[in-house]
């Protein structure tokens, strides 16, 4: 994914698996439950069988 800052990535993952159940994780996640730390990687859980793997694979491949 470009240089982007990380509420724009986050966006930019949200809206390419628009109708995908999907959920953020780690520290994005503790974030909303808790005291805010740093963080330079997205945690991504995608809840889909295996057979759409390729499907989900290719919505994400244009962010990098």
């Amino acid at each position: 994914m470009k240089r982007l800052p990380l509420p724009r990535k986050v966006l930019a993952l949200t809206c390419a698996l628009d109708g995908v159940p999907h959920a953020f994780g780690g520290a994005l996640a503790l974030a909303y439950y808790a005291e805010p730390r740093a963080t330079i990687d997205i945690d991504l859980n995608v809840f889909v069988h295996g057979d759409r793997f390729m499907d989900v694979a290719k919505q994400l491949a244009p962010l990098g």
